[in-house]
């Protein structure tokens, strides 16, 4: 059996799938499921952004997971390309 070898440049690209399972009501203090806090305002419908309900401001969707408003898990995928 031979033995292959490669020479070149191999660019990954990762991106991350976030899993929603609860979001913070700031007001309330209390976790409430994802549906519940669309349901009351808690999350921008057109474009998933995290809305504090003390100070009116839309927070983007990775902020909002950084600070731990939105409870979620993540899965990292991660793809390989050869770059000729």
């Amino acid at each position: 059996a031979g033995i292959s070898c490669f020479s070149g440049t191999i660019q990954e690209e990762v991106t991350r799938t976030y899993s929603v399972h609860a979001v913070v009501d700031q007001k309330e203090k209390i976790k409430l499921p994802f549906h519940e806090a669309v349901s009351k305002g808690l999350i921008d419908p057109d474009t998933g952004n995290y809305i504090n309900n003390v100070t009116g401001h839309h927070v983007p969707v990775i902020e909002a997971i950084r600070k731990g408003w939105y409870k979620s898990s993540s899965e990292k995928n991660c793809l390989l390309t050869m770059v000729k």
